[in-house]
């Protein structure tokens, strides 16, 4: 786009696309070399934000509804997570049927420290961004997200 003359809305669609796969492409592989150090899987780091966002605890169901995973694979995840000592399995003692998770204090720790490491490639690369620059694209992400998520809060996701 230069100027003040706007490209269809096909044309905008079909870049905006292939940026944002670009992007996406490109954070998950430098996640996933990150998370590697720490010895988690990207599915692995997505159940422990699911936990934590869900916190104090949340049913193994809604840990698979949160993390858009079957059940089975949700009790293989939470099984090496709690190998580790990241997560702890517990039931209620009002209703002992439920299986619960929750992070153990070391999980939160390391979602501590993953997060400071991402953050700091984040700032790394805004630091080449000037500071209008930075805060014009906070804005534009943003509102992206917000009409997103009512377009398919209205069910016009397709």
């Amino acid at each position: 786009m230069t100027g003040d003359v706007a490209m269809p809305v096909d044309e905008t669609a079909v870049l905006l696309e292939k940026w944002m796969t670009k992007i996406v492409w490109a954070e998950y592989r430098r996640c996933a070399r990150e998370l590697s150090v720490h010895q988690l899987t990207y599915p692995q780091f997505h159940t422990l934000l699911a936990i934590r966002r869900t916190e104090p605890a949340c049913t193994m169901g809604l840990l698979a509804e949160e993390t858009n995973q079957v059940s089975a694979t949700v009790t293989g995840i939470i099984d090496r997570l709690v190998e580790r000592g990241l997560v702890e399995r517990f039931r209620p003692p009002d209703d002992r049927r439920q299986v619960m998770v929750r992070l153990t204090d070391e999980g939160r720790e390391k979602l501590e420290h993953v997060f400071d490491l991402r953050q700091r490639h984040v700032a790394n690369v805004l630091a080449h961004l000037d500071v209008p620059v930075q805060q014009q694209l906070v804005s534009v992400l943003k509102k992206y997200m917000d009409v997103m998520e009512t377009v398919v809060q209205n069910g016009n996701g397709r």
